[in-house]
């Protein structure tokens, strides 16, 4: 009898080709998955470049379901792989107003300016079909946007030739939520040089042609969200009604200088270093090394909440305190100087927010320097205007010059009305500002820093004006 040969080995050849099957559909679903990211990511390239493309017709004034704006986020989504004009397939952008999500806290509904898109579209898969019978796979994606927010001028630089703007070092002036203009017509009207940053909703010029890498070199940092306006409208200075000196108001001498006082009584301020002088009204001063013996010191001359000194240097209160009386007008007729690391403030009992702070008119011209040096720690608040917001801090109508250097840190909050003033900020400064700016020209150099927290606007005038660049927020 003939035998049969053994079949054991077609269970082999059935496993062999089972794991090859296994395989091929693992490698085809790994291909497929991998490609399916890969058009993910370009799905959401494609949903920013829509949310940004439809948040910024919003912010020009057109409704959420207007033609302008899907019109944009289409084209915008086209143009990043995801047609929505396509015969087959088509790519789908839908746009929604927010019902959630991360925008400010203090608003009880989304804002108007936040969209979000959502791109989605058909994919082909390139194995999965073959197996399973899934040809297309949907691809998904959504971003929100955030409108640009429309710029006013919070620093308005008067000087209409030559240099208005000019940073350099590793200085810094950061705007926020307002911009600066300068109203020069040259070419040089902003210029930026070694690595310093600014930053702000629009940084603008009369000038038609500043904007160039000669002024603003590749490697300094001008914030993305700022908006370069070029041939811009020239800001105005404010309808501000700078306080007179009153002709029956008597003018002293600076009551903290060597020979000087205020009366026959006065005293000589180097015997009291680090005294804690009050201005208009000084506190008995007790002596430099005896203590308990006291000499009382005359009023200054006021009037009807105005005192009027030829000029002030409070540098001479040495390792001591300047504190100025709130509710008064102080008129400068000199030059100003606040240093020698003293602490310069206002009475705390009132505080910022308080309903009067101080106030400060400099009569001097343009030969004398108000300044803040030597790691003078200043704090001052300017009357709070009918708004709430601060109003004007320093009138300096005559043009003297401000200068802030040596590791002076003032914490200043108000306007600083100095149309014809230059003012400069070098030596590792670090100048808050809670306040509008308008002077004739603004100069920072070595590490100085200026932070610009503006709450006023400068009579309600954009100047430069402009939409801040839409920016990606989820």
């Amino acid at each position: 009898m003939k035998v049969s040969k053994s079949e054991s080995g077609q269970a082999t050849v059935f496993i062999v080709v089972f794991l090859g099957i296994l395989m091929c559909v693992l490698l085809a679903l790994a291909v497929d998955v991998g490609y399916m990211f890969h058009e993910k990511r370009l799905a959401q390239a494609a949903a920013d470049a829509a949310a940004l493309a439809a948040v910024e017709e919003v912010a020009s004034g057109n409704s959420l379901s207007s033609s302008a704006v899907t019109n944009a986020a289409n084209a915008a989504a086209t143009a990043n792989g995801f047609n929505t004009g396509a015969a087959t397939n088509p790519a789908v952008v839908t746009l929604t107003s927010l019902s959630s999500g991360n925008y400010p806290s203090t608003a009880t509904t989304p804002p108007a300016s936040w969209v979000q898109a959502s791109v989605s579209m058909p994919v082909k898969t390139l194995f999965l079909g073959g197996f399973s019978g899934l040809s297309t796979m949907n691809v998904t994606a959504s971003a929100v946007a955030a409108g640009g927010v429309p710029s006013h001028t919070c620093t308005c630089l008067t000087g209409t030739s030559g240099t208005d703007l000019n940073m350099s070092g590793g200085s810094s002036f950061n705007l926020k939520n307002c911009g600066l203009t300068a109203n020069s017509s040259s070419p040089s009207a902003i210029v930026m040089s070694g690595s310093p940053s600014l930053c702000g909703t629009s940084i603008a010029a009369v000038s038609s042609n500043w904007n160039t890498p000669a002024n603003i070199p590749a490697w300094v940092n001008l914030c993305s969200t700022a908006s370069r306006i070029e041939s811009a409208n020239a800001c105005t200075t404010p309808s501000i009604v700078v306080p007179t000196l009153p002709s029956t108001l008597n003018c002293n001498d600076d009551p903290l200088a060597n020979g000087n006082g205020l009366g026959p009584n006065a005293l000589n301020p180097s015997q009291y270093y680090g005294a804690n002088w009050m201005l208009p009204v000084y506190n008995e001063v007790k002596s430099n090394g005896a203590p308990g013996n006291t000499t009382p010191i005359p009023n200054d001359i006021v009037s009807n909440g105005l005192v009027c000194y030829n000029s002030l240097n409070l540098s001479s209160a040495g390792g001591g305190s300047v504190t100025f009386a709130t509710g008064y007008t102080y008129f400068i007729k000199g030059a100003f100087n606040a240093g020698s690391g003293i602490a310069v403030n206002q009475n705390t009992s009132q505080g910022y927010g308080a309903s009067s702070g101080v106030q400060f008119v400099f009569l001097a011209g343009s030969s004398t320097t108000i300044e803040f040096s030597g790691a003078a720690n200043t704090v001052l608040t300017a009357p709070l205007a009918s708004d709430g917001n601060p109003g004007v801090l320093f009138y300096v109508p005559n043009g003297a010059a401000i200068d802030v250097s040596g590791g002076a840190n003032p914490n200043l909050y108000g306007i600083l009305y100095a149309p014809s003033s230059n003012v400069t900020m070098s030596g590792g400064t670090t100048t808050n500002m809670d306040m509008d700016i308008v002077a004739n020209t603004l100069s920072l150099s070595g590490s100085a820093g200026l932070n610009n927290y503006a709450t006023v606007l400068i009579n309600g005038n954009s100047g430069g004006g402009g939409v801040g660049v839409p920016v990606l927020v989820q």
